[in-house]
């Protein structure tokens, strides 16, 4: 699924699902419980919306969302796996 087309299922544009899915915008917690429900995850992206309220002090978070946390887990590795070669 594209970010225009998850955001034309959230109502949200391709420019705020691409904030979220990059960390610089923190996701509602009812908009992954949405996401998780239109993507199949199984309740792991809604999970994560207990994580954000849990964090939220009254304004922005500054905690990555699991799409953000995904990614540089993944950018992490891919460069240590590069390096040990």
């Amino acid at each position: 699924m594209s970010q225009r087309e998850l955001g034309q299922a959230v109502e949200y544009s391709e420019e705020q699902i691409s904030s979220i899915e990059r960390g610089r915008r923190t996701p509602q917690p009812d908009f992954l419980v949405t996401v998780d429900e239109l993507l199949g995850r199984g309740g792991l992206l809604a999970l994560l919306g207990e994580d954000v309220e849990r964090a939220r002090p009254g304004g922005r978070c500054g905690i990555r969302s699991g799409f953000g946390i995904t990614r540089s887990w993944r950018h992490r590795r891919s460069r240590s796996v590069s390096t040990a070669r």
